[in-house]
């Protein structure tokens, strides 16, 4: 019988980017570091767009748990994700709108179903022409109406986790180096005539920065840019620290995960995210990178 740790995050209103960061880092702190339990839901409710204080307290309060390492499978809920973590496997579930706490959760769900087809078709694509180290499918099913995508767990450390400040800057310039010097050459390399995903099938899914800042105002239409030439390449769109795993003692890239967002677009869609912590982004630095892309999509 495996012993299962679950974890709900969920939202009364919709989240703004920093705020769904750091929930994500919270979540994972508690994936890798289990409480001595065999069964506990943490559910956070955010009742206002202020939330960074409640919770870095709440993560310290939490923090303080005694951890044990005896889970041999995790689960935990992020609004439109279930994720299921074994010691050989990854899983990403749809989770459906009649599963929601609430109803003004649903918008958080945008292009829910889409952004897993969106990973599993980018995943395939870049296992088939490209070294990049990346998770390998298993299964990419449908049951019961809700989409659910089986990898190869990735072992390493995230970037995001690395505690040693003088460790942690060796790391970032070691992964800031390989990501220039090879990743993003062969990412640049893929190209295409439109923009989006490597599958026409699924529609136009822009950076989480954009996406984000866009529901603000209702918009859910994309458009499919074109051009006349092969002009743009396919890229991550968030590639931050903590989707990217390392080794801890040699800071080789192991693995990126959580491609939802990628797809083919002009080179300067793929900022620069991996150089620093997620808590340290400039909040309107994102909101102008996110302005660029709507104008880049209304031009």
């Amino acid at each position: 019988m495996h012993q299962l740790l679950s974890w709900q995050v969920c939202s009364t209103v919709s989240l703004r980017l920093i705020a769904k960061t750091r929930a994500l880092m919270l979540i994972h702190h508690f994936v890798t570091n289990p409480a001595d339990s065999q069964s506990s839901i943490i559910q956070i409710v955010f009742s206002s767009m202020n939330t960074g204080p409640y919770l870095e307290a709440f993560i310290r309060t939490l923090s303080s748990t005694p951890v044990s390492p005896k889970a041999e499978m995790e689960s935990w809920r992020i609004c439109d994700r279930e994720y299921t973590l074994t010691s050989t496997t990854f899983a990403k579930r749809q989770v459906l709108q009649s599963e929601y706490p609430n109803e003004r959760a649903i918008s958080n769900a945008l292009f829910s179903r889409e952004r897993l087809q969106n990973e599993y078709h980018a995943l395939v694509y870049m296992g088939e022409h490209t070294s990049i180290p990346i998770p390998k499918v298993i299964e990419f099913v449908e049951q019961d109406g809700s989409l659910r995508l089986v990898t190869r767990r990735i072992h390493g450390v995230l970037l995001d986790d690395i505690e040693d400040e003088e460790r942690y800057k060796s790391a970032v310039d070691s992964v800031t180096s390989q990501l220039l010097n090879n990743i993003l050459p062969q990412l640049q390399k893929l190209r295409n005539n439109s923009v989006g995903s490597v599958s026409s099938q699924v529609p136009v899914i822009p950076p989480i920065e954009a996406l984000d800042l866009s529901e603000q105002v209702g918009r859910i239409d994309w458009p499919r840019v074109r051009s006349g030439t092969p002009d743009f390449s396919f890229y991550h769109n968030d590639l931050v620290q903590h989707n990217i795993f390392v080794d801890p003692e040699t800071f080789d890239i192991k693995g990126i995960i959580d491609w939802e967002y990628s797809g083919f677009f002009p080179p300067w869609f793929e900022a620069a995210r991996w150089e620093t912590r997620a808590r340290d982004r400039s909040f309107s630095t994102m909101e102008e990178y996110a302005a660029k892309v709507i104008e880049f999509f209304n031009a």
